[in-house]
């Protein structure tokens, strides 16, 4: 599975804003958001941050964030940025019995089932788009139509 181009990924977040859209964001896109890394353009970063379009997280993704940052050793600056940018955000419960009975539990996880999950609640239905850098994940999704 391909990854969305550049361009296309700045018009599916620039559709979100003012249009009550979500985006839902993985781990990884945290990591580099928080340590400098992300490549997505000063303007794209900002719409993200200062919260013009409505950020999804889930339990999963933030406990995996928390771990893997400890490796990165974040500035305290970076450090209260991220705390204070997740505290703005929506959270997406996801029972741990879902994902148990999920038969993909085995091949993706914990952390990306609650994605997908919460790409599949109703409160969200055509108005939320998943930010990954997962082939994997980006391609499960699409096969089931999210």
């Amino acid at each position: 599975m391909k990854r969305l181009g550049q361009m296309n990924l700045y018009r599916k977040i620039e559709s979100l804003v003012g249009h009550g859209g979500y985006m839902i964001l993985d781990t990884n896109i945290l990591l580099r958001l928080f340590t400098g890394q992300m490549r997505l353009g000063e303007k794209r970063v900002e719409m993200i941050i200062q919260r013009e379009v409505k950020v999804v997280i889930t339990p999963q993704v933030l406990a995996e964030f928390f771990n893997l940052i400890e490796r990165e050793r974040l500035s305290n600056e970076r450090l209260e940025s991220a705390v204070s940018f997740l505290l703005d955000t929506v959270e997406r419960y996801t029972p741990k019995d879902a994902m148990l009975r999920d038969r993909d539990i085995r091949k993706f996880g914990a952390t990306d089932l609650s994605l997908v999950q919460a790409l599949q609640a109703e409160e969200y239905f055509n108005r939320i788009f998943l930010l990954t850098e997962e082939a994997d994940l980006l391609y499960h999704c699409k096969k089931l139509g999210l």
